[in-house]
Protein backbone atom coordinates (compact mmCIF):
# COMPACT_ATOMS: atom_id res chain seq x y z
CA UNK A 1 0.00 0.00 0.00
CA UNK A 2 2.96 2.51 0.96
CA UNK A 3 4.34 1.59 -2.82
CA UNK A 4 0.81 2.24 -4.50
CA UNK A 5 0.64 5.71 -2.35
CA UNK A 6 4.13 6.59 -3.34
CA UNK A 7 3.10 5.91 -7.10
CA UNK A 8 -0.04 7.92 -6.88
CA UNK A 9 1.87 10.91 -5.79
CA UNK A 10 4.65 10.50 -8.54
CA UNK A 11 1.74 10.45 -10.62
CA UNK A 12 0.17 14.07 -9.42
CA UNK A 13 3.50 15.68 -9.79
CA UNK A 14 4.14 14.33 -13.51
CA UNK A 15 1.27 15.67 -14.62
CA UNK A 16 1.47 19.33 -12.89
CA UNK A 17 -0.17 19.40 -10.28
CA UNK A 18 1.44 22.14 -7.64
CA UNK A 19 1.88 22.07 -3.94
CA UNK A 20 0.07 24.94 -1.89
CA UNK A 21 2.75 27.45 -0.56
CA UNK A 22 2.28 27.87 3.08
CA UNK A 23 2.20 31.90 3.59
CA UNK A 24 1.40 31.98 7.27
CA UNK A 25 1.66 29.23 10.05
CA UNK A 26 0.56 29.78 13.57
CA UNK A 27 0.42 27.03 16.61
CA UNK A 28 0.37 30.56 19.47
CA UNK A 29 3.22 28.80 21.77
CA UNK A 30 3.95 32.41 22.39
CA UNK A 31 0.60 33.67 23.25
CA UNK A 32 0.81 34.04 27.48
CA UNK A 33 -2.43 34.30 28.96
CA UNK A 34 -4.73 36.96 27.22
CA UNK A 35 -1.25 38.09 25.49
CA UNK A 36 -1.82 37.02 21.97
CA UNK A 37 1.38 36.21 19.92
CA UNK A 38 3.17 38.72 17.88
CA UNK A 39 1.39 39.72 15.23
CA UNK A 40 -2.06 39.10 16.30
CA UNK A 41 -4.63 41.06 18.52
CA UNK A 42 -8.27 40.71 20.18
CA UNK A 43 -10.58 43.13 19.41
CA UNK A 44 -14.27 43.43 21.15
CA UNK A 45 -16.92 43.15 18.52
CA UNK A 46 -20.22 42.71 20.72
CA UNK A 47 -20.16 42.70 24.34
CA UNK A 48 -17.73 43.02 27.24
CA UNK A 49 -15.97 40.61 28.17
CA UNK A 50 -13.09 39.46 25.95
CA UNK A 51 -12.86 36.18 26.46
CA UNK A 52 -9.86 34.77 24.35
CA UNK A 53 -6.77 33.87 26.23
CA UNK A 54 -3.97 31.24 25.46
CA UNK A 55 -4.16 27.59 27.78
CA UNK A 56 -2.42 24.67 27.46
CA UNK A 57 -5.67 22.96 29.10
CA UNK A 58 -9.38 23.48 29.91
CA UNK A 59 -12.59 22.20 30.96
CA UNK A 60 -16.28 22.69 29.69
CA UNK A 61 -15.46 21.16 28.02
CA UNK A 62 -12.06 18.95 28.99
CA UNK A 63 -9.25 19.40 26.63
CA UNK A 64 -6.35 17.64 27.91
CA UNK A 65 -3.72 19.00 25.33
CA UNK A 66 -2.84 20.82 22.39
CA UNK A 67 -3.66 19.95 18.66
CA UNK A 68 0.05 21.08 18.12
CA UNK A 69 2.50 22.15 20.64
CA UNK A 70 1.73 23.26 24.22
CA UNK A 71 -0.96 25.86 23.90
CA UNK A 72 -3.88 27.17 21.85
CA UNK A 73 -6.71 29.78 22.05
CA UNK A 74 -9.98 29.45 24.14
CA UNK A 75 -12.57 31.53 23.59
CA UNK A 76 -14.61 31.61 27.14
CA UNK A 77 -18.03 31.05 25.65
CA UNK A 78 -19.29 29.04 29.10
CA UNK A 79 -18.89 31.80 30.92
CA UNK A 80 -19.94 34.59 28.55
CA UNK A 81 -23.89 35.12 28.65
CA UNK A 82 -23.39 36.63 24.36
CA UNK A 83 -20.87 38.63 23.08
CA UNK A 84 -18.31 38.38 20.36
CA UNK A 85 -14.44 38.78 20.11
CA UNK A 86 -12.15 38.76 17.26
CA UNK A 87 -8.98 37.28 16.87
CA UNK A 88 -7.12 39.22 14.17
CA UNK A 89 -3.97 39.12 12.26
CA UNK A 90 -2.15 43.01 12.54
CA UNK A 91 0.69 41.59 10.10
CA UNK A 92 -0.13 41.06 6.65
CA UNK A 93 1.18 38.24 4.12
CA UNK A 94 1.38 38.63 0.56
CA UNK A 95 -0.85 36.48 -2.00
CA UNK A 96 1.11 38.38 -5.00
CA UNK A 97 1.22 35.37 -7.68
CA UNK A 98 -0.55 33.19 -5.15
CA UNK A 99 -4.70 32.10 -5.71
CA UNK A 100 -6.66 29.61 -3.98
CA UNK A 101 -5.87 31.08 -0.92
CA UNK A 102 -6.71 28.94 1.71
CA UNK A 103 -7.27 28.75 5.64
CA UNK A 104 -6.92 26.08 7.45
CA UNK A 105 -7.00 25.56 11.66
CA UNK A 106 -7.82 22.83 14.36
CA UNK A 107 -10.92 23.36 16.01
CA UNK A 108 -12.01 21.53 19.11
CA UNK A 109 -15.83 20.44 18.79
CA UNK A 110 -17.64 18.43 21.70
CA UNK A 111 -21.43 17.66 22.27
CA UNK A 112 -22.38 19.34 25.14
CA UNK A 113 -25.13 21.98 25.39
CA UNK A 114 -26.24 20.67 21.67
CA UNK A 115 -29.22 24.03 21.17
CA UNK A 116 -26.35 26.39 21.91
CA UNK A 117 -24.66 27.67 18.62
CA UNK A 118 -21.00 28.57 19.90
CA UNK A 119 -18.90 29.64 16.94
CA UNK A 120 -15.97 30.53 15.02
CA UNK A 121 -16.34 32.81 11.43
CA UNK A 122 -13.59 32.97 9.65
CA UNK A 123 -12.71 36.40 7.98
CA UNK A 124 -10.61 37.74 5.69
CA UNK A 125 -9.62 41.71 4.82
CA UNK A 126 -7.28 43.51 2.62
CA UNK A 127 -6.91 46.90 4.94
CA UNK A 128 -7.09 44.94 8.36
CA UNK A 129 -10.13 47.41 9.42
CA UNK A 130 -13.01 45.89 7.26
CA UNK A 131 -13.69 42.13 7.65
CA UNK A 132 -15.15 39.93 4.90
CA UNK A 133 -16.80 36.39 6.38
CA UNK A 134 -15.70 33.42 4.00
CA UNK A 135 -17.08 30.20 6.69
CA UNK A 136 -18.35 29.62 9.94
CA UNK A 137 -17.96 26.77 12.35
CA UNK A 138 -19.91 25.69 15.18
CA UNK A 139 -18.82 24.34 18.40
CA UNK A 140 -20.88 21.45 18.88
CA UNK A 141 -20.74 17.76 17.45
CA UNK A 142 -22.19 14.56 18.95
CA UNK A 143 -18.05 13.62 18.99
CA UNK A 144 -15.77 15.20 20.40
CA UNK A 145 -11.75 16.13 19.64
CA UNK A 146 -9.57 18.21 17.26
CA UNK A 147 -11.41 18.72 13.69
CA UNK A 148 -9.32 20.10 10.78
CA UNK A 149 -11.55 22.89 8.70
CA UNK A 150 -10.59 24.34 5.99
CA UNK A 151 -12.12 27.10 4.13
CA UNK A 152 -10.80 28.49 0.56
CA UNK A 153 -10.85 32.50 0.38
CA UNK A 154 -12.97 34.22 -2.32
CA UNK A 155 -10.90 35.47 -5.51
CA UNK A 156 -10.51 38.53 -3.79
CA UNK A 157 -8.02 37.18 -1.67
CA UNK A 158 -6.06 36.26 -4.33
CA UNK A 159 -2.62 38.25 -5.37
CA UNK A 160 -3.19 40.94 -2.69
CA UNK A 161 -0.01 42.87 -1.89
CA UNK A 162 -1.62 42.46 2.33
CA UNK A 163 -4.34 39.91 3.39
CA UNK A 164 -4.83 39.71 6.78
CA UNK A 165 -7.04 37.00 8.27
CA UNK A 166 -9.13 36.47 11.59
CA UNK A 167 -11.54 34.45 13.47
CA UNK A 168 -14.20 35.89 14.91
CA UNK A 169 -15.91 33.90 18.50
CA UNK A 170 -19.67 34.38 19.22
CA UNK A 171 -20.53 33.09 22.37
CA UNK A 172 -23.91 31.34 22.94
CA UNK A 173 -23.62 30.30 26.17
CA UNK A 174 -22.69 26.93 25.54
CA UNK A 175 -19.35 25.45 26.10
CA UNK A 176 -15.94 26.73 25.28
CA UNK A 177 -14.76 27.02 21.79
CA UNK A 178 -10.79 26.45 21.27
CA UNK A 179 -8.58 26.36 18.14
CA UNK A 180 -5.45 26.17 17.34
CA UNK A 181 -2.62 25.27 14.50
CA UNK A 182 -3.56 28.32 11.57
CA UNK A 183 -1.83 27.96 8.56
CA UNK A 184 -2.70 30.34 5.43
CA UNK A 185 -1.96 29.11 1.76
CA UNK A 186 -1.71 29.91 -1.56
CA UNK A 187 -1.66 27.86 -5.00
CA UNK A 188 -0.75 28.93 -8.08
CA UNK A 189 -2.39 31.62 -10.40
CA UNK A 190 -5.00 30.39 -12.97
CA UNK A 191 -3.11 29.98 -16.76
CA UNK A 192 -3.73 32.22 -19.25
CA UNK A 193 -6.57 32.86 -21.22
CA UNK A 194 -4.14 33.65 -24.07
CA UNK A 195 -1.00 32.08 -25.38
CA UNK A 196 1.60 34.44 -26.58
CA UNK A 197 3.79 34.13 -29.42
CA UNK A 198 6.70 37.02 -29.13
CA UNK A 199 7.69 39.78 -27.52
CA UNK A 200 10.14 41.76 -30.10
CA UNK A 201 9.60 45.81 -30.46
CA UNK A 202 10.47 46.40 -34.08
CA UNK A 203 6.80 47.88 -35.69
CA UNK A 204 5.93 46.32 -39.09
CA UNK A 205 2.38 47.41 -41.67
CA UNK A 206 1.93 43.43 -42.19
CA UNK A 207 -0.88 42.01 -41.41
CA UNK A 208 -2.06 45.33 -41.62
CA UNK A 209 -1.17 46.79 -44.98
CA UNK A 210 -2.91 49.02 -46.05
CA UNK A 211 -1.07 51.58 -47.38
CA UNK A 212 -2.10 49.40 -50.46
CA UNK A 213 -5.52 48.27 -51.33
CA UNK A 214 -4.39 44.50 -51.08
CA UNK A 215 -2.78 42.45 -48.93
CA UNK A 216 -1.91 39.13 -47.64
CA UNK A 217 0.13 37.56 -45.17
CA UNK A 218 0.78 34.28 -43.53
CA UNK A 219 2.96 33.56 -40.90
CA UNK A 220 3.75 30.43 -39.27
CA UNK A 221 4.02 29.88 -35.67
CA UNK A 222 5.58 26.25 -34.11
CA UNK A 223 3.94 23.87 -31.57
CA UNK A 224 7.06 24.22 -29.17
CA UNK A 225 6.34 28.15 -29.36
CA UNK A 226 2.61 27.45 -28.92
CA UNK A 227 3.12 25.16 -25.82
CA UNK A 228 5.80 26.87 -24.14
CA UNK A 229 3.10 29.71 -24.31
CA UNK A 230 0.50 27.14 -21.75
CA UNK A 231 -1.77 26.61 -25.29
CA UNK A 232 -2.79 22.49 -25.40
CA UNK A 233 -4.56 20.69 -27.54
CA UNK A 234 -7.88 21.90 -28.57
CA UNK A 235 -9.35 25.07 -30.23
CA UNK A 236 -7.78 28.25 -30.47
CA UNK A 237 -10.78 30.31 -30.30
CA UNK A 238 -9.35 34.52 -31.25
CA UNK A 239 -6.46 35.82 -32.73
CA UNK A 240 -5.01 39.06 -31.61
CA UNK A 241 -2.29 41.61 -33.05
CA UNK A 242 -0.18 43.61 -30.45
CA UNK A 243 -0.73 47.37 -32.61
CA UNK A 244 1.40 49.90 -32.38
CA UNK A 245 -0.40 52.11 -34.47
CA UNK A 246 -3.73 51.72 -36.14
CA UNK A 247 -5.66 53.22 -39.24
CA UNK A 248 -9.23 52.95 -38.87
CA UNK A 249 -9.54 52.19 -43.16
CA UNK A 250 -12.08 49.26 -43.20
CA UNK A 251 -10.42 46.13 -45.20
CA UNK A 252 -12.70 44.93 -47.57
CA UNK A 253 -12.79 40.70 -47.52
CA UNK A 254 -11.30 41.00 -44.91
CA UNK A 255 -10.13 36.63 -43.68
CA UNK A 256 -8.62 35.00 -41.43
CA UNK A 257 -7.31 31.31 -42.40
CA UNK A 258 -5.41 28.59 -40.33
CA UNK A 259 -3.97 25.48 -41.07
CA UNK A 260 -1.32 23.20 -39.67
CA UNK A 261 1.97 22.04 -41.02
CA UNK A 262 5.14 20.13 -40.46
CA UNK A 263 6.76 22.48 -42.22
CA UNK A 264 9.35 25.05 -40.33
CA UNK A 265 10.07 28.14 -42.55
CA UNK A 266 7.68 29.30 -45.78
CA UNK A 267 9.05 29.53 -49.21
CA UNK A 268 5.55 30.46 -50.54
CA UNK A 269 2.07 30.49 -49.93
CA UNK A 270 0.85 27.74 -48.62
CA UNK A 271 -2.73 26.76 -50.18
CA UNK A 272 -5.45 24.63 -48.77
CA UNK A 273 -5.98 26.86 -45.57
CA UNK A 274 -9.25 26.82 -43.54
CA UNK A 275 -11.44 29.39 -43.58
CA UNK A 276 -11.86 30.93 -39.55
CA UNK A 277 -13.55 34.60 -40.17
CA UNK A 278 -14.21 36.82 -43.29
CA UNK A 279 -16.29 40.01 -41.80
CA UNK A 280 -14.86 43.40 -42.81
CA UNK A 281 -12.57 44.80 -40.44
CA UNK A 282 -10.58 48.00 -39.01
CA UNK A 283 -8.18 48.42 -36.68
CA UNK A 284 -10.23 49.59 -33.48
CA UNK A 285 -6.81 50.70 -31.57
CA UNK A 286 -3.67 50.44 -30.26
CA UNK A 287 -2.45 47.57 -27.83
CA UNK A 288 -3.74 43.80 -27.91
CA UNK A 289 -6.30 43.55 -30.46
CA UNK A 290 -8.00 40.35 -30.69
CA UNK A 291 -10.47 39.06 -33.12
CA UNK A 292 -12.96 36.42 -32.11
CA UNK A 293 -12.51 33.77 -34.45
CA UNK A 294 -16.23 32.84 -36.27
CA UNK A 295 -15.27 29.15 -36.69
CA UNK A 296 -12.20 28.07 -34.26
CA UNK A 297 -9.24 26.07 -34.94
CA UNK A 298 -8.84 22.76 -33.89
CA UNK A 299 -5.02 22.35 -32.81
CA UNK A 300 -3.73 18.90 -32.22
CA UNK A 301 -1.33 19.78 -29.84
CA UNK A 302 1.46 18.81 -32.06
CA UNK A 303 1.48 20.27 -35.79
CA UNK A 304 2.97 24.14 -36.24
CA UNK A 305 0.27 26.47 -37.63
CA UNK A 306 0.15 28.65 -40.30
CA UNK A 307 -2.28 31.80 -39.76
CA UNK A 308 -3.32 33.97 -43.10
CA UNK A 309 -5.11 37.46 -42.56
CA UNK A 310 -5.70 38.97 -45.78
CA UNK A 311 -7.87 41.49 -47.75
CA UNK A 312 -8.70 43.27 -51.35
CA UNK A 313 -10.22 45.17 -53.85
CA UNK A 314 -9.82 48.10 -51.15
CA UNK A 315 -10.59 50.67 -53.84
CA UNK A 316 -8.74 52.91 -51.97
CA UNK A 317 -5.48 53.25 -49.63
CA UNK A 318 -4.28 55.09 -46.30
CA UNK A 319 -1.16 54.01 -44.27
CA UNK A 320 -0.55 50.89 -42.26
CA UNK A 321 -1.68 49.76 -38.97
CA UNK A 322 1.37 48.43 -37.66
CA UNK A 323 2.08 45.57 -34.88
CA UNK A 324 4.87 44.57 -32.58
CA UNK A 325 7.28 42.08 -34.37
CA UNK A 326 10.07 39.37 -33.45
CA UNK A 327 12.80 39.24 -35.56
CA UNK A 328 12.68 35.25 -36.95
CA UNK A 329 13.78 33.55 -39.96
CA UNK A 330 11.65 32.35 -42.83
CA UNK A 331 8.34 32.53 -40.94
CA UNK A 332 6.70 35.09 -42.59
CA UNK A 333 5.62 35.37 -46.38
CA UNK A 334 4.09 38.92 -47.46
CA UNK A 335 2.35 40.47 -50.23
CA UNK A 336 1.15 43.46 -51.44
CA UNK A 337 -0.41 45.83 -54.18
CA UNK A 338 -2.84 47.95 -55.76
CA UNK A 339 -5.69 46.27 -57.17
CA UNK A 340 -5.20 43.35 -55.77
CA UNK A 341 -8.13 40.39 -55.30
CA UNK A 342 -5.79 39.35 -51.77
CA UNK A 343 -7.01 36.36 -50.55
CA UNK A 344 -7.84 34.57 -53.89
CA UNK A 345 -5.10 36.54 -55.88
CA UNK A 346 -2.54 34.97 -57.06
CA UNK A 347 0.87 36.69 -56.38
CA UNK A 348 4.88 35.58 -55.74
CA UNK A 349 5.20 37.48 -52.17
CA UNK A 350 8.41 37.71 -50.27
CA UNK A 351 9.71 36.19 -46.89
CA UNK A 352 10.65 38.69 -44.28
CA UNK A 353 12.39 38.97 -41.26
CA UNK A 354 10.22 39.88 -38.84
CA UNK A 355 6.66 38.13 -37.57
CA UNK A 356 4.03 39.63 -35.78
CA UNK A 357 4.15 38.82 -32.27
CA UNK A 358 0.84 37.06 -31.89
CA UNK A 359 -1.95 35.58 -29.19
CA UNK A 360 -3.96 33.21 -29.27
CA UNK A 361 -7.05 32.22 -27.47
CA UNK A 362 -7.08 29.21 -25.49
CA UNK A 363 -9.88 27.78 -23.62
CA UNK A 364 -9.50 28.48 -19.50
CA UNK A 365 -8.44 25.67 -17.40
CA UNK A 366 -10.22 25.67 -14.34
CA UNK A 367 -7.85 24.55 -11.68
CA UNK A 368 -9.18 23.31 -8.58
CA UNK A 369 -7.79 21.80 -5.12
CA UNK A 370 -7.34 19.11 -3.78
CA UNK A 371 -7.84 19.10 -0.16
CA UNK A 372 -7.47 16.53 2.59
CA UNK A 373 -4.93 14.03 4.57
CA UNK A 374 -2.32 10.95 4.31
CA UNK A 375 -3.56 8.98 6.85
CA UNK A 376 -2.16 5.82 8.85
CA UNK A 377 -3.99 2.57 7.55
CA UNK A 378 -4.26 1.42 10.97
CA UNK A 379 -5.66 4.30 13.09
CA UNK A 380 -6.42 6.61 10.28
CA UNK A 381 -4.86 9.38 12.00
CA UNK A 382 -3.60 12.12 9.85
CA UNK A 383 0.41 12.00 9.55
CA UNK A 384 2.19 14.97 10.18
CA UNK A 385 3.85 17.37 7.39
CA UNK A 386 2.15 14.85 4.79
Amino acid sequence: RAWMLFVSMFLLAAFGYAQQTVLLTESFESGSGTTPPAGWALEQVTGTTLGVSFVSTSTNPTISAAYDGTLFARYNSYGISSGSTRMKRTTSVSTTNNAFIMVDFAWYEDPGYSTSADKVDVQWSTNGTTWNTAGTFNRYNAVAGWKSKTVVLPSGANGQANLYVAFLFTSAYGNNCALDKVRVTGGPLPPPAFATIGTGTTTVGWPYYTFYMGSRTQMLYTAAQLTAAGATAGNLTSVGFNVASNVTQTMTNFTIKMGATTATTLTSFVSGLSTNYAVNYSVPGTGWRDITLTTPFAWNGTSNVIVEVCFGDNGTYTSNSTVYGTAATGTTWHYHTDNYAGCTGTAAGAVQTTTPNIRFGIPPISPGVLMGYVRDINTLAPIAGA
